[in-house]
């Protein structure tokens, strides 16, 4: 609901709006390897420091299991993507009590033709699976159609 509300706003407003999704790569293993209390504790400190690491007028939520997606408003697909970059590497960075961890990212901006926010999410999402299927640990950018 909140997504739809930036999209609708920024496409009334001609502003740009970027969406990032990050998955937390291979976080099954963490879990098997070192229990669920421990996967938990990592979903809680990747998602402290995504939120510590973008603007207080950015949307984060967790939209899955180890995914989470990030709505910056008034922000364009190049910075956008360095955000994106800037979090990847701060995710990587060891944490006491935790696994170290990658994340895989995709990035995506709004286009004149997204009509809904789904428009947007599967352009992010499409650039999150080349992410993945790329090697992980990276970020991607999808263009629109």
């Amino acid at each position: 609901h909140h997504l739809a509300l930036r999209v609708a706003k920024a496409r009334d407003a001609g502003a740009p709006l970027t969406l990032l999704m990050f998955d937390i790569d291979n976080f099954k293993g963490v879990n098997d390897r070192f229990g669920h209390q421990i996967g938990d504790q990592t979903l809680r400190i990747f998602a402290s420091r995504l939120r510590a690491n973008l603007r207080g007028v950015d949307l984060v939520a967790r939209i899955g299991g180890e995914e989470f997606l990030a709505a910056l408003p008034d922000v364009a697909l190049r910075q956008g993507h360095a955000a994106a970059e800037r979090i990847r590497r701060i995710a990587a960075e060891p944490s006491p009590g935790a696994p170290r961890i990658t994340v895989s990212a995709g990035v995506a901006a709004l286009a004149p033709g997204d009509l809904t926010q789904e428009d947007l999410i599967t352009r992010a999402d499409q650039a999150l699976y080349r992410a993945k299927s790329g090697g992980r640990n990276c970020v991607m950018q999808q263009e629109a159609a």
